[in-house]
């Protein structure tokens, strides 16, 4: 008996037996806070289909035991293996599975002491050729081994277990293709082994015992689950700090455990207990997901502080998935995990023969509604004992002892069968093979929560607006984002609270507001938001309130004073929010800020400026506008400041002209000579002299009528050439 079958028997002495049919409800009923496994639902839900292998269906035993170390031959078709033939061959407990970049499948034959892969993309691997939709050895010759991965140069990754005490236990490398590995820094040759972590490397503190789950998290570093020393260890490959230790290149370091059970919940990782531990893999966060496989959880070490799968959490520390109490996480033992394209975590309970879910946050997946924290079946019937199900509703089908999951790129989940002997002739129980589950459609997460919602009073309304959900369902820092919203539903509260039965306000779209109509002024209203999509309702906004009246408008803007002869000219703009004005006001504060008791007027209109009169010139007055309605006044716009002042005095006289009566011009102080009449010979003398208004130039006038124009004075007219009665003896310029 290998040590998984064990495992079963052992849980199965801690945990009831329940009748087929009602496993959920009994467990959840027999542990407090255990998540609970929910059956499947009605709505449609994946089929399943044999991958690698040959079924039977019907009673008498449906699959050969092929002989150990008679694994199938280099390119064997997938549709043959483990048929009846001469020499047998086929998978014989195959107890690992995993995927690289191409969607290549891996196995690891654990009783055939071999890793064999089925390509998806046809090509040379491992120094074979190797075609689509046949099987091919990548390596044999191994010591029982449990479980593979690869890392992110696709190669591959062995955990060989052995027996739980041979010091043999090691995690290889296996070259797809000859080039280096920059993960292990590390060169090869396609198809060649190298030893990572174990015995053989002469460091004692690599020795491994049972080791089981393998993986490479985003770093490039080595998680493995050493099942028989019940801890799990990182072989580091970068410097960065991860679960709360900093990892140093090249060596192998504990994250978890301390070599008993059961686990210390949220205290640093490497000083709580394991049972157990058969897998680890980390999440896109980061985050290390241990199966504790006799303690009955799935644990958290989180690589960061921060906030995961509903908990507050310390990176370091170890915390139950979804739980803090330190109750069950998880019904009854689970044998290996792997992560969906949305975050869900994939188990195989070879306990219930049984593939199950746990859901990481709200949604439709694989054709059920799921809640974050709860966990669903999603392939596998007790009750069915006679169909293998191939074809069928893979939560109709009926599995042998699924030991290993594996999720390719478009969310189809593959489980293999490990059952070794043959069933009695009542049963159909499968085994040795490899069977797909496949989704029919991608799972739609439910959306996150709305975010930012702002409740703006109105006149008998509230206008509503948020912004549009950042992260779905639960936890809040994975997977990245939650799904698309397509509607937007708005919960009307009566009051400041939300409490009571709210008014249901369906958007029916994805607009990021809405005006709420038909309210009572004076009514205090709360309200919240929630998106939905295909996948369901995410949680709801924080709250919102306001209470309904007349708007009062917002702050006037530009305000603007221009001074004169005792006063100021005022002008501004409407405001650009709230209700609509009927009326300005202006306060008058005299100096140049803004304090004391102002003087109010009351402009009594909607006009955008007004004159203040009556100002005492040489004083600063400061002053600001409101704007009011039915709702009452808003509030203040920017100050403006200006000093009335009156006309300027005349300007000093600072020069002048003298005039001779030959025409001869004397110009003094400021006034600028622009010429003169002396040594023009005149009819008659000059008699009169006149300034243009600037100051520019003069008229020189004779006796008999003659002007005569200097500077900027131009020539108007004159009398000369008259017989006058009289002579001229005045000129007058006109200003």
């Amino acid at each position: 008996m290998n040590r998984n079958r064990r495992v079963v028997e052992r849980v199965r002495a801690r945990i009831p037996m329940v009748a087929a049919g009602t496993v959920s409800v009994a467990l959840v009923g027999a542990v407090s806070g255990m998540i609970g496994l929910q059956a499947a639902s009605a709505a449609p839900a994946p089929t399943i289909s044999t991958y690698v292998g040959v079924p039977t269906p019907g009673g008498g035993g449906n699959l050969p035991n092929p002989a150990p170390n008679s694994p199938p031959a280099n390119g064997t078709p997938n549709s043959s293996v483990g048929a009846t033939a001469s020499p047998q061959t086929g998978l014989a407990a195959p107890q690992g599975l995993a995927f690289d970049s191409h969607g290549n499948l891996f196995i690891a034959d654990t009783n055939n002491n071999a890793v064999e892969m089925v390509p998806k993309v046809a090509g040379t691997y491992f120094g074979k050729p190797m075609t689509v939709g046949n099987i091919y050895q990548v390596e044999t010759g191994l010591s029982t081994p449990k479980r593979v991965g690869v890392d992110r140069s696709d190669n591959l990754i062995v955990a060989q277990a052995t027996d739980g005490t041979s010091p043999t236990a090691e995690v290889d490398l296996v070259f797809a293709q000859t080039g280096h590995d920059s993960d292990f820094s590390t060169d090869g040759t396609a198809g060649q082994k190298v030893a990572l972590v174990g015995s053989t490397t002469g460091t004692p503190a690599w020795a491994l015992n049972d080791a089981h789950g393998v993986s490479v998290d985003t770093h490039g570093n080595l998680i493995i689950a050493d099942t028989g020393h019940e801890k799990v260890t990182v072989r580091c490959e970068s410097s960065a700090v991860v679960y709360g230790i900093t990892c140093t290149p090249g060596l192998v370091q504990t994250v978890a455990g301390n070599g008993t059970a059961p686990p210390v919940l949220g205290g640093p990782a490497t000083s709580s207990g394991l049972d157990n531990p058969v897998d680890a893999v980390a999440d896109s966060a980061g985050n290390l997901l241990i199966l504790d496989n006799l303690n009955g959880r799935i644990l958290v070490v989180p690589s960061t502080t921060g906030h995961y799968y509903g908990q507050d959490m310390t990176a370091g520390d170890i915390y139950g998935l979804f739980n803090t109490a330190g109750d069950f996480a998880y019904p009854n033992t689970p044998n290996s995990e792997a992560i969906d394209p949305n975050g869900n975590i994939v188990t195989a309970n070879p306990f219930n023969n049984e593939v199950e879910v746990v859901a990481t946050q709200t949604g439709t997946f694989y054709g059920q509604a799921m809640t974050a924290g709860t966990t669903y079946v999603i392939a596998g019937s007790t009750s069915s004992t006679t169909d293998s199900g191939d074809g069928g509703a893979a939560t109709a089908a009926h599995l042998g002892e699924p030991c290993a999951v594996a999720v390719d790129g478009t969310g189809n989940v593959f489980v293999s069968e490990g059952i070794e002997t043959v069933p009695s002739a009542n049963q159909a129980d499968n085994g040795n093979r490899v069977r797909e589950i496949t989704v029919s459609a991608a799972g739609v997460v439910a959306p996150g929560q709305p975010s930012g919602l702002i409740a703006t009073a109105g006149n008998g309304s509230v206008a509503l607006s948020w912004s549009a959900s950042a992260t779905g369902g639960l936890p809040p820092n994975y997977p990245a984002t939650g799904g698309a919203p397509t509607d937007y539903i708005v919960n009307e509260y009566l009051g400041s609270t939300v409490s009571g039965s709210p008014t249901v306000i369906d958007t029916g779209s994805t607009n990021l507001s809405l005006n709420v109509n038909g309210l009572t002024n004076g009514q205090a209203y709360t309200f919240t938001v929630t998106a939905s999509n295909a996948g369901g309702s995410g949680p709801a906004s924080a709250s919102a309130t306001a209470t309904p009246g007349v708007p009062v408008p917002g702050a006037p803007t530009g305000l603007t004073a221009t001074p004169g002869d005792t006063t100021v000219n005022l002008g501004w703009a409407a405001p650009t929010t709230g209700g609509a004005p009927s009326d300005y006001v202006v306060n008058e504060y005299v100096g140049s800020t803004v304090s004391g008791s102002p003087t109010v007027i009351d402009t009594h209109s909607t006009n955008l400026g007004t004159m203040v009169n009556g100002l005492t010139d040489g004083q600063a007055y400061t002053f600001t506008v409101t704007a009011t309605n039915g709702g009452g006044s808003g509030p203040a716009s920017a100050s403006a400041t200006a000093t009335p002042q009156g006309p300027p005095p005349p300007a000093a006289t600072q020069g002048f002209w003298l005039f001779a009566a030959d025409g001869g011009v004397f110009s003094f102080g400021t006034a600028k000579f622009y010429g003169s009449l002396g040594a023009v010979h005149l009819v008659q003398p000059i008699v009169a002299a006149a300034a243009t208004p600037d100051g520019q130039g003069y008229r020189l006038a004779g006796g008999d009528g003659g002007t005569f124009n200097f500077g900027d004075a131009g020539f108007l007219g004159s009398l000369g050439g008259l017989s006058l009665a009289a002579p001229i003896k005045v000129i007058l310029a006109v200003p």
